[in-house]
Formats: structure tokens, C-alpha cells, sequence
């Protein structure tokens, strides 16, 4: 087998505007905390989690701040 095929692909994060910008944030820092622990890295700590949440999504926080 080659290596590419033990890699697991992680489900992608997809942006619910039926629910909250603070609730999609939650969403989000779940799943990239799931894919830091399967990969064995370090977690976002909640600053760097809101930075890269806000890099991402900003633009639909209609002037929330997390």
C-alpha cells in the first residue's frame, strides 16, 4: 500500500447561515481540534482559534465579535 492511501481525508468545515457566527465558531474549533488531535498537533489556543475563524469567516459576522 502506498502512503497516500492510510491518509484520511477530515470533513470539511461548511459555513451554517442558519445559526450563529458564535455557534459556527464553536463548530468550527470542534472540528480543528479533532483534526490537530488525529495529526498529532497542537491545538489552537482560543486566541489563535478566533483569529483564524475571523481570517475565514469574517466577512459573515455582521459586526460580531467572538
Amino acid at each position: 500500500m502506498s502512503k497516500s492511501e492510510h491518509i484520511a481525508s477530515y470533513p470539511e468545515f461548511e459555513y451554517n447561515d442558519t445559526i450563529s457566527y458564535e455557534d459556527n465558531f464553536w463548530r468550527w474549533r470542534d472540528m480543528a481540534d479533532y483534526e490537530a488531535k488525529c495529526d498529532q498537533r497542537p491545538y489552537y489556543n482560543t486566541d489563535e482559534a478566533k483569529a483564524k475563524f475571523q481570517q475565514l469567516w469574517g466577512y459573515k459576522s455582521k459586526g460580531v465579535a467572538l
